[in-house]
This record gives structure tokens, C-alpha cells and sequence, in this order.
């Protein structure tokens, strides 16, 4: 008759436990969040080029040659790209 509340308690303390360390985690996570989306926020656009040069083999006269670049905004503002230059 003693087995039946000592499984309920260990029931419980399992529980109460799981609660506590989601509810630490979700805390966690919540505010590395914060910090990372104000910390994007800051500061003026930034234009981020993995690939900036591109050379092309040698192909027939006449032929095109199709790259695309990847331009990606690592800053905290919204990153305009008003004029674009061929070398």
C-alpha cells in the first residue's frame, strides 16, 4: 500500500521538474532572441558579398555568360540597391 503515493510523488516531482527546465529553456531562448533582434536593428545596412569577383572560362565570341551574386544585408537596416555596374 506504500508503493501507490510513493509512485504518485515521484509522478509529481518528474513533472514539476520537466516544467521548471522547458520554462528555463523558453527563458533562455527568449532572450537571446531579444538580444539578437536588437542587436540587428543597430546600425546603418551593411552589403555583405561572399563571392565579389567572378571569373569566367573562355567561351565562344558571341556567347553569354550568366553569374549570379549574392548580396545579402548584414546590418540593421533595410539594404537599397539603387544602381548596379557591369566591370
Amino acid at each position: 500500500m506504500k508503493t501507490r503515493p510513493t509512485v504518485l510523488l515521484l509522478v509529481f516531482i518528474f513533472v514539476i521538474c520537466t516544467i521548471n527546465c522547458i520554462s528555463a529553456e523558453n527563458k533562455s531562448v527568449s532572450k537571446t532572441d531579444q538580444a539578437l533582434k536588437t542587436q540587428a536593428k543597430k546600425g546603418p545596412p551593411v552589403a555583405f558579398v561572399p563571392e565579389a569577383t567572378f571569373k569566367a572560362q573562355p567561351v565562344i565570341e558571341g556567347s553569354d555568360i550568366i553569374h549570379e551574386f549574392v548580396i545579402k544585408n548584414t546590418g540593421g537596416d533595410t539594404l537599397n540597391i539603387s544602381r548596379v555596374k557591369t566591370g
